[in-house]
């Protein structure tokens, strides 16, 4: 409980910072975020992927309302929405790939036993027959040496059910199971599954993240190949980025902005 309140008043702080307007810029709020929703993926405890992308999206909510105008936010939300889809739909794949590569219980035993035709003659010919003078015949016992008193007495079906039930229920293995059934329950209600999943989302938000922290190198090197020699720029507004970007190209060609 105390764990939950602590990520809550994590969440909480966060929004007050973009409210306040604390964290200027698309890039710092947008790396703000995706520590936030990490934070929440590693450290609460979902036992299905669609309970986490509910939390996501309340949480994603919550600072998108903080901050309306900075839509970076958002689009963070959206990325880790869709990993988590991702990884649902590929774990959801991966279980239902091994039932579709095994042959059914079906085909399974039709190449076993044979045909049709086969399997009645086999059983035909594997038919127990009681003692008869014909199978007495074709066997070539001396009836004479047959004493039906010898042949074992088998215990129907019938018989077993009717002596379990005069027996009635064993009351310590009743007692044994019933204990059992409820440390189970009341374990599993202790202890709640976590969706075996999340892994995989953190590691995606960490290269999220990286991606980030490497994005204005990835843009400024670009700069060449978008600019060429004596063209005027238009800009509108001040960007770190595209500062960087002009720097880059004003390196190797000659423009006006």
């Amino acid at each position: 409980m105390s764990e939950k309140k602590e990520i809550d008043d994590i969440v909480e702080e966060c929004c007050t910072v973009f409210r306040r307007r604390q964290i200027e810029g698309s890039l710092p709020c947008a790396k703000k975020t995706l520590d936030v929703l990490r934070l929440i993926v590693t450290n609460k405890k979902h036992s299905t992927a669609a309970a986490l992308i509910d939390e996501m999206r309340n949480v994603g909510y919550k600072m998108q309302t903080a901050r309306p105008v900075e839509l970076a936010i958002g689009n963070m939300v959206r990325r880790v929405l869709h990993i988590i889809r991702e990884e649902a739909k590929q774990e959801e794949f991966d279980d239902v790939k091994p039932t579709l590569s095994q042959p059914s219980l079906q085909e399974t035993t039709r190449n076993q036993s044979g045909g049709l035709l086969s399997q009645a003659l086999k059983g035909r010919l594997q038919m127990p027959r009681g003692p008869s003078l014909s199978n007495l015949l074709d066997a070539g016992i001396d009836p004479a040496s047959f004493n039906p008193s010898l042949a074992p007495i088998q215990e129907s079906p019938a018989d077993r059910l009717d002596a379990a039930t005069e027996r009635g229920p064993d009351p310590e293995v009743d007692s044994q199971a019933g204990g059992l059934s409820r440390s189970a329950a009341r374990q599993n209600k202790k202890t709640p599954q976590n969706w075996k999943g999340k892994h995989e989302v953190i590691e995606s938000i960490n290269e999220l993240i990286d991606e980030l922290d490497h994005i204005q190198g990835s843009i400024t090197t670009q700069g060449v190949e978008h600019i060429h020699a004596n063209e005027v720029i238009l800009t509108m507004g001040m960007s770190d980025t595209t500062l960087l970007f002009l720097k880059e190209a004003a390196k190797k060609r000659e423009f006006q902005v």
